[in-house]
């Protein structure tokens, strides 16, 4: 299955668990039957490290353009979790990319323990999960969260767009793009807010856009909490669930509190989707915790934003943006330094929003979702 990325065709490749998630992952995106321009294949087993190489830390090797990445991961066994960790596999990776004359072949390879267990301890686990999935299914977020969108991100800059960490919202009016810190309120906004049919969504936690001013839906699965969710929406995630599923969410959701169980979903079942190629975006909201007693909102400049947005993206793809500085150092003229990596993101965004409305709301640390849902229907959507 090949899909776009704007004008980047990508295929994931392989005959296996994570593979197949992966590939589900991105079942909403436009899908393509042009010749990829990135194959990502993802299999079992580790490798051994080049021999030859430019390396400074025994993780990062370039040779001929080539990039090895080791992202494997050691365990010494220090408590009984060590061992369960030792026996079930561990989250590390390994990463080559090939640029070819025609396409960018990277492969994905992962600890086969991962999916070698039996059923008996496969269950067990998925039922400890907060997200009820298969340790598999986790390295797949994983690899999705570290490894891909890092990587699309780096090739996106070559055309004038980038990802920028926020969910968006369209309707008749515009486009809004809600950007901020992990757990500032994005996708509990825009949840709320999609409770009005008329709007649609166009991306949760990632959201494309374009030097142009425009956005392009980027599809995904949506990962939602307790807290993010009315009761209409906690009833259309849990639906069709099995029994144990849901066991799970009541159970976590009342020992450990809210951010102890989560799901991800396919965006379609849980909000109206966007299907339009490209969105002008109207306005960029960036929302940030405060100790404060009110919220409020104000306009921003250009500079604040951005660099306000930058260092959240930074932040997201810190395990790439680690790699860079690594690779940097042992071969600059493979990759893009950190300094070319965030400037150019700085570059997109300044561009994507110059002609954009601006907004900072601040909001108190303890403010719930619907409280801040209200105050943005209010006073930044004037009731569009």
């Amino acid at each position: 299955m090949a899909f776009d990325v704007l004008q980047t065709t990508v295929e994931i490749t392989g005959s296996n668990p994570v593979a197949e998630y992966l590939r589900s992952e991105f079942s909403r995106m436009p899908q393509s039957s042009d010749p990829p321009d990135v194959i990502i294949g993802v299999k079992p087993g580790f490798t051994s490290p080049p021999d030859v190489g430019a390396t400074t830390n025994g993780n990062v090797y370039a040779s001929d353009g080539a990039v090895f990445i080791d992202r494997r991961i050691s365990v010494p066994i220090r408590s009984p979790k060590d061992l369960v960790h030792n026996y079930v596999g561990t989250l590390g990776r390994q990463i080559r990319v090939v640029p070819l004359k025609d396409e960018l072949r990277v492969t994905i390879r992962y600890d086969p323990r991962i999916t070698a267990r039996n059923v008996v301890v496969r269950e067990g686990l998925r039922c400890v999960s907060r997200s009820y999935i298969y340790r598999s299914l986790n390295l797949a977020k994983v690899i999705l969260y570290n490894d891909i969108e890092p990587l699309l991100h780096q090739l996106l800059l070559d055309t004038d767009a980038a990802f920028i960490h926020a969910s968006g919202i369209t309707f008749d009016q515009g486009t809004i793009v809600f950007s901020g810190w992990g757990g500032a309120g994005k996708t509990s906004v825009a949840t709320q807010l999609l409770e009005n049919g008329s709007r649609k969504l166009i991306a949760d936690d990632l959201c494309l856009v374009c030097a142009d001013g425009t956005a392009q839906p980027y599809h995904k699965r949506v990962q939602v909490y307790p807290y993010n969710l009315d009761e209409s929406g906690t009833k259309r995630t849990m639906a069709g669930r099995s029994l144990p599923d849901q066991i799970n969410w009541t159970l976590r959701r009342s020992l450990f509190g809210e951010s102890a169980v989560r799901r991800r979903l396919l965006p379609d079942r849980l909000h109206p989707v966007s299907d339009k190629t490209r969105l002008d975006i109207s306005a960029l909201v960036y929302l940030t915790r405060e100790n404060r007693q009110e919220i409020i909102h104000e306009r921003a400049t250009i500079e604040n934003v951005t660099s306000r947005a930058v260092s959240t993206i930074a932040h997201e793809f810190d395990t790439h943006v680690q790699t860079l500085r690594a690779l940097c150092a042992a071969e600059p003229d493979v990759w893009p330094s950190i300094v070319s990596y965030l400037s150019s993101t700085r570059n997109v965004y300044e561009q994507a929003f110059s002609d954009t409305d601006r907004m900072l709301v601040r909001i108190p640390r303890e403010t719930a979702p619907a409280e801040l849902a209200e105050y943005i229907e209010k006073n930044v959507l004037g009731g569009a």
